[in-house]
């Protein structure tokens, strides 16, 4: 609008062609309000989507990471398990092999008749703790 005042020279009057042509103006003016509104408006919804987006992300991150978390913390459980059985039969293990060296290989015996029962159970993949006795302390 500016361009075509400028193009009918110097001698242009705003206020004479705002004067003649009040509808025009007018008409221009709300125009220009309403374009103005929608740029806002548009500029107003994508910040707003864009924290919408931000959140709904941060919530299903936090939703992902807690659940590998938890099934991180539960297989790290279950691994601390077996490697405390595991360290326990080794334990035994040696202790029952020192008492065999020392001369009493009856526990040893007992020992390794345990251990079978246990890889046959494991090896068939039944529940191992039925029926077999639990082990005796360190001492005896």
């Amino acid at each position: 609008m500016l361009a075509t005042m400028r193009k009918l020279g110097s001698g242009f009057s705003f206020r004479i062609f705002a004067q003649k042509n009040q509808t025009l103006i007018v008409g221009f003016g709300g125009t220009g309000m309403i374009i103005a509104n929608e740029w806002y408006g548009r500029r107003d919804v994508k910040d707003e989507m864009g924290q919408r987006v931000d959140a709904a992300t941060d919530k299903i991150t936090d939703k992902v990471i807690s659940r590998i978390h938890t099934d991180f913390d539960s297989k790290f459980d279950n691994l601390q398990k077996q490697l405390d059985n595991l360290q326990g039969l080794v334990f035994n293990c040696a202790v029952k092999t020192m008492k065999a060296i020392d001369g009493d290989k009856t526990a040893l015996r007992e020992f390794v008749t345990r251990a079978e029962k246990v890889k046959r159970c494991v090896e068939l993949g039944e529940d191992c703790q039925e029926g077999i006795k639990q082990p005796k302390s360190a001492d005896g």
